[in-house]
């Protein structure tokens, strides 16, 4: 059983966009999994990877944070970016294709571990 992939188009939203689609779909499998069918369920993990992955690329891509900035230096607007690894290693974590649980549960911690660091750094006034 291969693990299904879903195009996202992600040049066709805006990043701001692409990262409420993201956190909806988050919401709706994290919040909701227990309630929705397996088959919903995989469907709205795979397309919530497929949407954070795409506002990770960019991001990364806009160099929205960068090691040498303060806290002070980050655009408000900007910080909700911070959260895209903690939700993307929520939903690895959800993920059912079994063939591929080991790497899910490692990219799940990533995300958390990559989370806990940025809260720490956010609170100690340094970004990254």
């Amino acid at each position: 059983m291969s693990v299904p992939s879903t195009k996202v188009d992600s040049g066709a939203q805006s990043l701001s966009e692409l990262f409420w689609e993201g956190q909806r779909l988050h919401e709706k499998l994290c919040g909701e999994s227990c309630c929705l069918p397996p088959a919903e369920t995989e469907a709205i993990g795979f397309k919530g990877r497929d949407v954070l992955t795409a506002v990770m690329q960019r991001v990364t891509s806009l160099a929205l944070f960068s090691p040498n900035e303060d806290l002070e230096d980050v655009s408000t607007v900007d910080l909700k970016y911070v959260l895209v690894p903690f939700y993307l290693g929520e939903i690895y974590l959800k993920l059912p294709a079994m063939e591929k649980r080991l790497e899910h549960v490692q990219m799940g911690l990533v995300g958390g571990l990559f989370t806990a660091r940025a809260a720490h750094v956010l609170t100690s006034q340094t970004l990254f």
